[in-house]
């Protein structure tokens, strides 16, 4: 099982909280690294400046940031301006000294059904968005989604899919494996070995899936909690080659409304057991 020193936990998963507060409650209770989201900053008005200060007090590590994608969220006129704000996250993940984004590939074009379209205009964003990151030094992490986020979310549902769009797109792009997302895949194993083999492993998420869900996005499990072989799936990405942290990162109502510092002590427990 995972050691407490491999725990990263996403920004999302503790969402009632203040950054500051946040970053104090981790400090406090040994999480030794946070994966921030750059509106949630803007959310609670605190600079890169003092973000820097707080996370350097605290003694806490960046894992990542979250997130660039929505290219066609806004229809083909709203192009330029998503394009323009996921340039606003590469730069602030320069400022906060992240070493790589989450990136949604998007996902179908607004007001159209037309998936095939939808993929094209979305990869020839995110190539726009790559070669901004390649100047600056920061790795994108692109990260399949569950096909049920394919309409508004993501066209890129496999790891295979995103072992294809890296191979197309280049260097300084690589693959996020969000076990929530891809724990169903007959192929995940051979896909994670064809990222590993390319060194394309950029980061991974784990929660786990409940049966039954009751919402699709507001429903993830903690680890252990639910269908997801977790240390399978930890160990075909070892095999690869991935020595990163392991990043846990839920979206859930009912977590959201517990005590926030009992909640980061239940992960703690749940992660060194199950993961």
């Amino acid at each position: 099982m995972a050691s407490l020193n491999q725990l990263a936990i996403n920004q999302i998963t503790n969402d009632p909280v203040e950054t500051t507060a946040l970053l104090g409650m981790y400090s406090k209770l040994g999480v030794p690294s946070i994966s921030p989201w750059r509106s949630k900053l803007e959310e609670h008005k605190i600079s890169t400046g003092v973000f820097n200060k707080l996370i350097d007090d605290a003694g806490i590590e960046i894992n990542g940031v979250c997130f660039c994608g929505s290219y066609g969220s806004q229809g083909k006129a709203g192009r330029q301006a998503q394009i323009d704000d996921n340039k606003k996250t590469i730069d602030f993940a320069v400022e906060i000294g992240a070493p790589s984004i989450v990136t949604l590939a998007g996902g179908l074009l607004a007001d159209s059904k037309d998936l095939d379209y939808s993929r094209k205009f979305n990869m020839d964003a995110l190539a726009e968005i790559l070669e901004y990151a390649r100047q600056l030094g920061v790795t994108l992490g692109l990260e399949p989604l569950h096909p049920m986020y394919a309409p508004d979310w993501s066209v890129v549902v496999s790891i295979k899919e995103a072992n294809d769009w890296c191979e197309q797109l280049g260097e300084g792009i690589g693959i996020i494996v969000d076990m929530y997302h891809t724990w169903w895949d007959v192929t995940l194993e051979e896909e994670i070995r064809r990222a590993g083999k390319h060194n394309r492993i950029v980061a991974v998420h784990v929660s786990d899936w409940l049966v039954p869900t009751k919402d699709i996005l507001l429903d993830r499990g903690l680890m252990g909690d639910g269908v997801i072989d977790i240390p399978k799936i930890r160990q075909w990405l070892e095999d690869a080659g991935f020595r990163g942290r392991y990043e846990v990162e839920i979206f859930s109502n009912e977590f959201w409304s517990l005590d926030q510092e009992k909640y980061i002590e239940l992960i703690k427990d749940k992660f060194q057991k199950f993961v």
